[in-house]
């Protein structure tokens, strides 16, 4: 009988220890896979966050968007970011872990429509944003013991684009200094003489002529309370209306006025919203970078093309191939003479043009919302003061974002007014009117954290160069000694409206 009871007791110890090891796995299942899905859920999250911000990108930027499309870059960078594909196909329209919805500017799915899931057949002419639901599986450890085997995991985010025509706009500018950095800094600085500024000049704080005979043939406006533009010493034309100088306005706060259309990210070759497209052309030069000292020197640029044909640049007719050139994290170092293409550089890093003869316009086509984009550079400096360091100390550092340089070339020696009218001033065609010179810059140059540096003589500018602080040195007028010359330009910028949006987006996760 006694024999019995140990028996008994040993079954039921067997079966308490057995069900206290199922109650320990299960705690520790707690820890171990809660911990794992929550590092999954946050995965799921990026990919959503990336994902519905691409698509809204998209939604907006072209004049005839695709549910097919859409569904590809939603698709594509929700791949990229962690969701996994089902199909076998990444990439592609079909994706079961990722469905998209249509909003409207608040983030609401607009449930009143017709159709609000993509696809639905067309997308809704009042369609300001989309919310992207992913979701996955994952894997357990120790849950299994009380048959948890997989759990699934999801996140969803709603972007939006909103904004219009504002005073932040870019309006008539080929200048424009926004921010707040003070005086000291002097966010934009014109030290060029024999300069013509076809369109208008802005700044939300300090503006500062410094250089002899420039002329501003559009509206200047800069903060109130700040600055100086003309002196006796220096003095500014401004034309046509109204004669002198013209009153400051009150602009502050300054407002980057492209803030929120889009991030060095957008622009890789493979995942990117705008990079990936495949109507458009796009060479990611980042995986040749380390072999060069970590920089994309021209050597780089004359590497075989991805489809090893026709190299990245002709070395004999200095022709780029046209495109995106994307250089992630790496700056762009271009020391060619006589380089010439239809491009647009984009890097976190920095871009320094250092040679003469450069002739480059803007790649990005009108269907989007940066037409004519020519440099990119997400660079913040690492100075004292960010984007409001002393230009001074920036070009001892070498440490601004965007940087041209070089002297009048051999290609054309300068900007000229054209022979048979000498001082013409045509607003709406300056062509017309002027014979642009070696150094061409057609395109935006946008630096959203840091200085924008010009110098060289002979240079032209058509379109707008956006940044928190801005430098246009070292224009002088030359002779050429020939006699009935016509009157010779330091540097010319002007705006073309063909380049500009006729609205400004801005696009965000709605919170």
């Amino acid at each position: 009988m006694e024999l019995n009871n140990e028996h008994n007791m040993s079954g039921q110890t067997a079966i308490l220890f057995a069900i206290m090891i199922v109650g320990v796995l299960a705690f520790v299942g707690l820890a171990v896979d809660g911990g794992n899905i929550f590092k999954e859920r946050r995965v799921m999250q990026n990919s959503a966050d990336s994902a519905s911000l691409s698509g809204v990108h998209y939604l907006v930027s072209s004049n005839a968007p695709s549910e097919t499309r859409l569904q590809e870059i939603v698709n594509s960078v929700a791949e990229g970011n962690g969701t996994a594909d089902t199909d076998g196909t990444p990439g592609n329209a079909t994706n079961g872990n990722v469905r998209v919805f249509y909003t409207d500017a608040r983030g609401n799915r607009m449930v009143t429509q017709p159709c609000y899931i993509v696809p639905c057949g067309s997308i809704p002419s009042t369609a300001r944003g989309l919310e992207v639901e992913v979701g996955g599986q994952v894997s357990t450890y120790f849950l299994g013991v009380i048959d948890l085997d997989i759990l699934d995991v999801g996140a969803n985010a709603v972007a939006v684009a909103s904004g219009g025509n504002s005073a932040a706009n870019l309006g008539d500018n080929v200048l424009v200094a926004f921010g707040s950095c003070p005086n000291t800094a002097k966010p934009l600085d014109l030290s060029a003489s024999n300069v013509d500024f076809i369109g208008g000049v802005y700044s939300s704080t300090w503006f500062e002529n410094r250089g002899d005979s420039n002329h501003y043939h559009g509206q200047t406006y800069y903060g109130k309370g700040y600055g100086f533009i003309d002196t006796a010493a220096k003095p500014g034309v401004y034309e046509p209306d109204p004669p002198g100088m013209p009153q400051p306005v009150d602009t502050s706060p300054g407002v980057d006025p492209l803030a929120g259309l889009f991030t060095v990210a957008d622009f890789n070759c493979s995942t990117g919203a705008i990079g990936s497209d495949p109507s458009l052309t796009c060479y990611d030069l980042t995986v040749f970078a380390p072999a060069y000292g970590n920089a994309i020197t021209t050597q780089l640029l004359r590497q075989q093309s991805p489809d090893g044909t026709t190299p990245f640049l002709n070395t004999t007719t200095g022709k780029l191939r046209p495109g995106i050139y994307y250089g992630g994290s790496y700056p762009f170092v271009i020391g060619f003479k006589q380089m010439v293409g239809t491009v647009t550089f984009v890097t976190s890093s920095t871009i320094k043009i250092t040679e003469n003869d450069v002739q480059l316009t803007g790649y990005m086509p009108d269907n989007t919302v940066i037409p004519g984009l020519l440099f990119f550079s997400a660079h913040k400096p690492t100075a004292p003061n960010n984007e409001c360091t002393n230009h001074e100390d920036l070009i001892k550092t070498n440490d601004g974002p965007i940087n041209t340089t070089g002297n009048s070339g051999t290609v054309q020696p300068g900007v000229y007014h054209a022979d048979d009218k000498p001082g013409c001033v045509d607003l709406d065609q300056p062509a017309n009117c002027y014979v642009l010179g070696s150094l061409q810059y057609i395109g935006l140059i946008y630096a959203p954290y840091g200085r924008v540096a010009t110098s060289g003589d002979g240079a032209s500018y058509v379109g707008a160069i956006i940044a928190p602080s801005i430098r246009v040195n070292g224009f002088r007028t030359r002779s050429n000694g020939k006699k009935g010359a016509p009157d010779k330009v330091g540097a010319l910028f002007v705006r073309d409206p063909n380049l500009f949006p006729d609205t400004m987006q801005t696009i965000s996760l709605h919170k």
